[in-house]
């Protein structure tokens, strides 16, 4: 009697892309914002409905102490990384930095800010950071970096040479985490990303289709051979057909999964290297720059 057939092997389209998911800060896909300080609040009229805000948060925060936990960690990044130099400032949270950012552009999340309202200088932090140490790292680092050039008669509304300077300083002292880059580093890298995702969005694409193409033929031949081990004859060369086409599925499930499993690795590469963009991004260095969405 002619041997029943085993069912045919589906193949494994059990998609790894979710499996996938990049780490990324409590802050989400935001911009970043440097902040944007003012010498005297009474001594200037606001230039942009952006600095009036702000002037008025200043204002607001005039003679009120500073958050207990920031105090604390303002003192510990002056004590380890400026030796003392900056004077006690009051470090406080304020929730209407979020009214900031949409005057200044669609997408932005003003993270804080330095500022003086008459004699008094703060730094004022969004609270949307409150959950991420190290989005609050990079701006209360930020921030300190303004105050300390404030302080000792430098650039301190700027972004220039000196910030820069003391800004990378910082970051290699791991005061905070970010990576500084140029900005050709950071066009070259973000080149390759773009070209990347879409490369990995069309195999995704051509892969789904495989996969659907797949199912059904695995569907349409288990049924085939189902049948035909369930009839009560069962020709051999018959026998034979339906085996040779089990292993032609066979053998193409095989292919799939190889090539799911390379783009597993190319998906797992994309990943890593937009993390080490967005790090790049995410060095507080006052500019406004989108980051990269992980692929899922």
């Amino acid at each position: 009697m002619t041997r029943i057939i085993q069912a045919a092997a589906r193949p494994v389209s059990a998609w790894l892309w979710a499996a996938l998911l990049l780490a990324v800060s409590g802050a989400g896909w935001m911009a970043w914002r440097g902040s944007i300080p003012f010498a005297s609040v009474a001594a200037r009229t606001p230039a942009s409905p952006a600095e009036a805000r702000q002037q008025q948060l200043l204002t607001a925060n005039t003679d009120q102490p500073g958050d207990a936990e920031l105090t604390a960690r303002f003192q510990a990044i002056n004590r380890e990384h400026f030796k003392d130099a900056l004077p006690a400032i009051p470090v406080r949270w304020e929730p209407g930095l979020a009214d900031v950012g949409p005057l200044m552009g669609d997408g932005v999340t003003l993270q804080g800010m330095f500022g003086k309202a008459g004699r008094q200088p703060m730094i004022l932090l969004n609270p949307v950071v409150r959950d991420d140490a190290r989005a609050l790292d990079r701006a209360l680092c930020h921030e300190m970096v303004h105050a300390y050039l404030f302080t000792t008669g430098g650039e301190g509304t700027a972004h220039g040479p000196a910030f820069q300077a003391v800004l990378r300083r910082l970051s290699l002292e791991h005061a905070f985490e970010g990576i500084a880059a140029d900005a050709a580093a950071k066009a070259d890298l973000r080149a390759w990303l773009d070209t990347e995702s879409r490369r990995i969005d069309e195999q995704r694409r051509e892969m789904e289709t495989v996969d659907r193409a797949m199912k059904d033929e695995s569907t349409a031949l288990n049924q085939e051979i189902e049948a035909f081990n369930a009839r009560p004859d069962r020709p051999a060369a018959e026998a034979q057909a339906l085996d040779a086409r089990r292993e032609q599925f066979n053998q193409r499930a095989t292919e799939v999964n190889h090539r799911l499993a390379r783009i597993r690795d190319d998906l797992a590469h994309f990943n890593a290297e937009a993390a080490r963009y967005n790090l790049m991004v995410s060095y507080p260095d006052g500019l406004d720059e989108p980051v990269v969405p992980v692929k899922r």
